[in-house]
């Protein structure tokens, strides 16, 4: 495979997003973290909402390269089931990357747990990972680099070194090296003991495998070097970069920042002081791009075995969620001999965790904190319930942390929508949320998210925003007798018991005391297209009947026995209505149809005001 050679870049990180001038940078390469973009992994949809206006934007301005943390590429998962081969592949194809890189962590369908879980740098896993690098790489198109890691201590049953180890494996699988040069840096600030040595990392790893170079900063706390991402670049880095580029030619050298606000001798810079720090080091790291730049390399090499490593990785996780051997290898007086069920095998792996208390002390923490993080982050999905939390006057990262624990710190990873079901629940059972109007919020929420994961497990074939268009095209000709009519999959059905009209109407930032007439609702939640938000629309009695009783296909005859006898001119009211939403479909739209002519979107043509539904309210997205 050709290695691009590009030159000097940023990271497009979430934290930067909004306040940075990325667009107006003269920029070699910009790279995309995959996880940020994507839709759930248990949604419809490749690209989340919130990002299709943000990627179109900066797609055509500059080279993208792609990078992956939370993939579980070098888990114990089935490697087709994983968020890499689901998500992230395509999504490197749809963004055209010219390279792709991942982490050397576990993680299967998790996010919180892969930072306190480096690889086991063993010759037996060298092996297995090697071959899912391969069959990753393939299945990408393009090289596949694997960044280097920063870790608190090494993962128990490790028998090389770290450099050895990425040696082997990029030997077996005819992958590449992603060289993250503060990741270098901070290991040999907190295992410069143990006998960490950078000098020997660079004399061991194949250095025509670099093709890529994170360069970053961080900082000391309680007495441990945390690669944070937030200060500039480390001069000690920049050293290294200076020797890296003596000795090796990669693609492309990419700057990483993760705060809005760096920390600067010791003070926290405000906006315009971070921006005008990060520019900064752009220019400085401009100044190598010329030695980035030249002719193509080319590599390949043979493909590996498997063997397993999986039981200090399951051994882990245990720790990570069980309050009681989380307490077991951090504290030397609560260990009891049995170790709460653990084998001999299982204990030996303890013992070497409970041999590092602080750093280990240090994982668990994170992991945690993490679960706290990404289940605040699910609530962007239902900002109704968002609403209902961060007015409150809870203290939210409270709530958010006894939720993580009562759910036994599960860690739902890329199914974003699971944490959500699992979040809406958790604050339903709440006495602060009892009240009625509270629980219709999260009632509708919850249907909500039940409608997505639904969708996630079986996309419709036509979405309703093409079944709208094309019933409004075809209508006047359509024999409407002769149809059987039938509810969209991505439409559901919903009641309240006060009118929450002004609060759907105002997501973002309603007033939950409010007090609301008690009146019966009927709402209508629906996803118009894969990569949409949800709408709402809310249905008179008469509608709300119709579409509850399509849930299984009927003729206009059938529907009118149905309701009742209701006249077959008001259920053709209704069906128009319904119809020119996409959320009823006719048998023969319910197929795709790829010889059906182009049809001109709809815009203005939907008078709601005139159809028997009292409102067409759009809810979903983050707040601005």
């Amino acid at each position: 495979m050709s290695v691009p050679r590009l030159g000097v870049g940023l990271q497009f990180n979430p934290e930067l997003i909004g306040w940075f001038p990325f667009l107006s940078q003269p920029l070699d390469a910009l790279e995309i973290l995959f996880d940020s973009v994507m839709s759930p992994l248990d949604g419809p949809g490749l690209v989340s909402p919130r990002a299709i206006d943000l990627m179109r934007d900066i797609m055509g301005k500059y080279p993208l390269l792609g990078h992956s943390n939370y993939g579980g590429d070098f888990g114990f998962d089935d490697l087709m089931s994983t968020a890499a081969v689901r998500r992230h592949v395509p999504l490197s194809q749809k963004f055209n990357v010219a390279s792709v890189a991942n982490h050397c962590f576990y993680g299967d369908a998790s996010w919180s747990d892969v930072w306190s879980s480096p690889l086991q740098f063993s010759r037996a896993e060298a092996v297995r990972v090697a071959a899912r690098a391969r069959a990753l790489q393939d299945l990408y198109g393009v090289p596949l680099a694997h960044e280097n890691a920063a870790y608190y201590r090494v993962c128990p049953g490790s028998d090389l070194p770290e450099e050895e180890f990425l040696a082997r494996m990029l030997e077996l699988s005819g992958t590449y090296l992603h060289l993250d040069l503060h990741n270098l840096y901070a290991n040999e600030q907190n295992h410069r003991a143990s006998g960490y040595s950078i000098r020997r990392f660079l004399s061991t790893i194949p250095l025509d495998r670099i093709i890529t170079i994170h360069m970053a900063g961080g900082r000391w706390i309680k007495g441990q070097y945390h690669d944070l991402h937030d200060t500039q670049v480390a001069e000690a880095v920049w050293d290294l970069l200076d020797d890296v580029l003596s000795r090796a030619r990669p693609g492309a050298v990419i700057l990483e920042y993760e705060t809005q606000s760096l920390s600067c001798d010791g003070e926290m810079a405000d906006t315009e002081r971070t921006t005008d720090l990060i520019l900064s080091d752009l220019e400085r790291g401009q100044g190598v791009g010329s030695r980035l730049r030249g002719s193509e390399q080319a590599y390949d090499a043979q493909r590996g075995c498997l063997v397993e490593a999986r039981l200090v990785w399951d051994t882990w996780r245990r720790v990570l969620r069980d309050d009681r051997l989380a307490n077991w290898v951090v504290n030397p007086n609560s260990r009891t001999e049995d170790a709460y069920g653990c084998t001999a095998d299982e204990l030996a792996i303890l013992m070497e965790y409970a041999g590092t208390p602080a750093p280990t002390e240090s994982n668990i923490g994170m992991y945690r904190r993490g679960l706290v993080r990404n289940a605040l982050g699910a609530l962007d999905l239902v900002p109704l319930t968002r609403r209902l939390l961060y007015a409150s006057g809870l203290d939210i990262e409270a709530v958010a942390s006894e939720f993580v624990q009562s759910g036994g710190y599960a860690d739902n990873g890329p199914y974003f929508w699971r944490t959500a079901a699992c979040f809406v629940a958790y604050l339903a059972g709440r006495a602060e949320f009892f009240s009625r109007p509270h629980q219709d919020v999260l009632a509708i929420d919850a249907a909500g998210v039940a409608l997505a994961r639904r969708l996630g497990e079986a996309a419709p074939l036509i979405w309703p925003n093409t079944a709208a268009e094309i019933f409004l095209a075809e209508s006047l000709s359509m024999n409407l007798q002769s149809i059987r009519f039938v509810a969209h999959p991505a439409a559901t059905l919903i009641s309240s018991s006060y009118d929450l009209t002004p609060w759907i109407e105002n997501p973002f930032d309603f007033d939950p005391g409010q007090d609301l007439e008690a009146s019966p609702r009927q709402w209508l939640i629906y996803v118009p297209a894969a990569e949409s938000t949800h709408e709402y629309a809310e249905l008179s009695q008469r509608a709300a009947c119709l579409f509850d009783v399509l849930s299984v296909p009927k003729s206009l005859v059938e529907l009118s026995t149905a309701l009742n006898d209701v006249p077959q001119a008001n259920l053709l009211a209704l069906i128009h209505s319904l119809a020119g939403l996409g959320v009823i479909v006719s048998g023969s739209d319910a197929q795709p149809n790829p010889s059906r002519p182009a049809i001109a979107s709809r815009k203005g043509t939907l008078a709601v005001d005139d159809l028997p539904l009292a409102s067409d309210l759009i809810c979903g997205g983050a707040p601005p």
